[in-house]
């Protein structure tokens, strides 16, 4: 069994209700409520991606102008 530290274990529940939010737009968009579950049934987040790795914000961290 694998443990979860407590940032992983936020970042997973953070993730499932960012899962859980984007419902209204996929039911806006003609997406099926047994669709959108099907779809989404199983996502996990990609703990190799920087900001899941750790909960601390970087402190070189620097806003990027678009």
């Amino acid at each position: 069994m694998v443990s979860l530290s407590p940032s992983a274990r936020a970042a997973d529940s953070g993730f499932t209700q960012f899962i859980a939010s984007l419902w209204p737009e996929a039911q806006a968009a003609g997406v099926s409520r047994a669709t959108f579950d099907t779809e989404t049934r199983g996502l996990e987040p990609d703990y190799k991606l920087p900001d899941l790795i750790s909960a601390r914000p970087s402190r070189d961290r620097r806003a990027v102008a678009g």
